[in-house]
């Protein structure tokens, strides 16, 4: 089936947005499971031969050439940033990288970005189930964007079926959940493990994995750009810790607390998720003075949290000693919940946290980078379902 075509079945492909599939809008033991195993492969460095730290370094890498084909000439990193991102979500779910400037890769991010574009101003009348049959033009461009992205995502989940046990399998996580299915189905143990919570947890790899991740690395390479010393500091300590000869690993962050705490201050200056996807209340509860009745959606505000002034001395100001204790380490605890918090915490936290210190100690290794003319410190911002800077263009030069 050709991307984005249409079949009699693409009626219920929204719904797996909307239904709970998946890990972020499940419930109950589906849920349990779905997330267990999710971060079973997000959270070790291997698993069924993926090794997602080596697909991070050498997507980034492949970003740093285009870097250095810029010449030291200003241009927005925005787009590079986002495609980059989109290879390693792409690379993780399907094993298979994909060139720039490839067509079925340019559609699946095109779908990609129009779902979070529209997600903004569609707001719950395309996410909350039960407003998502009023109709409304956000509602049916976003359930169009939908239907492309997961005719994508189908077409791959049959083409690794159909070639399944028959070859070695790529490492990736379509290839990892089929071998499940068929360990669990050989012990009459399938029940919770089937091809709907494959679709909802490969779409989530896709939407998750993207959007937020690249707005991250957007504003902080804006962050650092508009702060030379914070990028000297970083530069001083990989230097000190990493040297030259050899590229960062993501097990450097232990050694790297000025990094780490510069990571985020970035992070908390500039939240690019401002609301988690909202989770439903299962039973009538009470938070402080306020009563949540039983299905009541519930998210809470990050960017509030990270911008109160209240819980933090002057928010506006870019100050990542914020997050260093009195002798120098750094203090993870002080951060916002930007991931979220407890069993509901994003379970893509720890691929996130290696793109975004890789990105941030690749790019600092090889080049400086500045604003370009023009281009303001406290630049404005766009939403949709993340808050993003304005276009902006950097110059990059290669460091000495």
């Amino acid at each position: 089936m050709a991307l984005g075509s249409r079949d009699a079945s693409e009626s219920r492909r929204y719904a797996v947005f909307l239904d709970p599939h998946g890990v972020s809008f499940n419930n109950g033991d589906d849920w349990q499971e779905q997330r267990r195993f999710f971060l079973s492969v997000f959270k070790k460095p291997v698993v069924g031969g993926i090794r997602y730290e080596e697909i991070v370094e050498n997507q980034v890498e492949r970003f740093l050439t285009e870097v250095g084909r810029t010449d030291g000439k200003s241009f927005d990193p925005s787009h590079l940033i986002t495609t980059t991102v989109g290879n390693i979500a792409m690379q993780l779910m399907t094993g298979k990288t994909y060139e720039l400037d490839d067509p079925i890769f340019r559609q699946v991010m095109k779908h990609t970005m129009r779902i979070f574009e529209i997600i903004g101003p569609a707001g719950l009348l395309s996410t909350v189930q039960l407003l998502s049959a009023i109709p409304s033009p956000g509602k049916r461009q976003l359930e169009e964007a939908f239907d492309g992205l997961c005719s994508f995502v189908r077409e791959k989940i049959e083409s690794h079926k159909s070639t399944f046990g028959q070859k070695q399998e790529e490492a990736c996580y379509i290839s990892t959940y089929l071998t499940e299915m068929a360990r669990r189905a050989a012990k009459d143990n399938n029940e919770l493990f089937d091809e709907t919570n494959l679709l909802g947890s490969c779409m989530e790899i896709l939407l998750g994995g993207l959007e937020t991740t690249s707005t991250a690395v957007v504003w902080i390479v804006h962050t650092l750009a508009s702060y030379p010393e914070a990028q000297r500091r970083v530069r001083q300590e990989i230097l000190q810790v990493i040297g030259k000869d050899r590229l960062p690993r993501f097990s450097d962050h232990n050694r790297m607390p000025l990094t780490m705490a510069i990571i985020a201050e970035c992070m908390r200056l500039r939240p690019a998720g401002p609301f988690p996807f909202a989770h439903i209340a299962l039973e009538d509860l009470k938070v402080g003075a306020y009563d949540i009745p039983k299905g009541s959606p519930i998210t809470m505000n990050i960017w509030h949290l990270a911008q109160s002034p209240s819980l933090w001395e002057k928010p506006k100001s870019f100050r990542p000693e914020r997050f260093l204790t009195n002798d120098g380490k750094f203090d993870r605890k002080h951060e916002p919940f930007l991931f979220g918090i407890g069993r509901r915490s994003c379970p893509g936290e720890s691929l996130a946290r290696v793109e975004m210190f890789l990105f941030t100690t690749f790019i600092l290794q090889r080049f400086n980078i500045r604003l370009a003319e023009g281009v303001p410190i406290d630049i404005g911002t766009h939403a949709s379902a993340t808050i993003s800077p304005d276009p902006y263009q950097i110059h990059a030069v290669k460091a000495t």
